[in-house]
């Protein structure tokens, strides 16, 4: 499975490469959401409907660092698709908002929120 999850990231990648950075988003998501790598959900607190739309591992499994940050990769590769179908910017405000409230929740703030703004600076002082 750990092998079908790496090919995937591989080939879904191109779709947030120039827009956000995966492993920059991931780790400015973790610090707002504060969470710690064996809560339920992962350092990310990804919800448990979420994860099974994103793989077929057993929701305890966020627990492990290295399974929840392979959904997570899978869950922004959905997220840009989603923002790109609404012909909506990927931006770290975006993602962010979507993360949180779900793209029809986003949708109905403008895909803004003082949550994404917050993921967003942490995001951009955590530049390269």
């Amino acid at each position: 499975m750990t092998r079908f999850l790496t090919a995937a990231l591989f080939l879904c990648a191109p779709s947030l490469r120039g827009e956000v950075e995966p492993e920059r988003m991931i780790r400015a998501l973790a610090a707002v959401e504060n969470g710690q790598p064996d809560d339920l959900g992962g350092e990310c607190h990804m919800r448990e409907a979420a994860w099974s739309d994103r793989t077929k591992l057993p929701y305890y499994l966020s627990r492990n660092p290295a399974h929840a940050r392979n959904v997570y990769r899978l869950h922004l590769v959905w997220l840009a698709r989603q923002l790109t179908r609404a012909g909506v910017r990927i931006t770290p405000q975006s993602v962010a908002t979507c993360w949180r409230y779900g793209v029809a929740g986003a949708k109905r703030r403008g895909f803004r929120s003082e949550y994404a703004d917050r993921v967003a600076n942490i995001y951009h002082e955590n530049a390269p």
